[in-house]
């Protein structure tokens, strides 16, 4: 049987699984856990960091790093830091059936044909940006309140 390869792309801040702290990662670490290894080809990518190896596999879980930035100061500064990971992950992304997008450059892989169905996550405060996403096959929201605020902002 053929298992279902499933792409999971972090933002460009923090590297994975991490060290301490990110209650996103932390969480998304449980789903990977809950997934069945028998069933499932995961790839995870995140920044580089110096305590971890840029390819490895660990659980059957393959992790793939790519040079990230530091958080800036201020949204603008922090979105544009971000695009040049976003790049590197698009360039080093692999075929797969479903994409997990959790950072705002996700709309980079809108138009990709490396993955079959493309997912992003809100966890707060979704902004005007959002309809960036369109091209998305489903986006999730993080509570009923999140999702009720995007809604006014993109309506389906």
């Amino acid at each position: 049987m053929r298992k279902i390869k499933i792409n999971i792309v972090l933002g460009h801040e923090l590297p994975f699984p991490q060290s301490e702290g990110g209650g996103v990662n932390s969480l998304i670490m449980q789903i990977i856990n809950g997934f069945d290894k028998d069933k499932t080809d995961i790839a995870v990518y995140s920044p580089l960091s110096e305590s971890l190896e840029p390819f490895e596999v660990i659980d059957d879980v393959q992790y793939i790093r790519v040079i990230g930035a530091d958080r800036k100061k201020g949204a603008i500064a922090n979105i544009i830091a971000g695009i040049p990971y976003a790049i590197r992950v698009l360039i080093k992304m692999r075929k797969a059936d479903i994409l997990f997008s959790h950072f705002w450059h996700g709309f980079f892989f809108t138009f990709t044909k490396k993955v079959k169905v493309k997912t992003h996550t809100v966890h707060r405060d979704p902004n005007k940006a959002l309809f960036l996403f369109r091209g998305f096959d489903k986006i999730f929201f993080g509570s009923d309140s999140v999702s009720d605020e995007a809604k006014v902002i993109l309506p389906s």
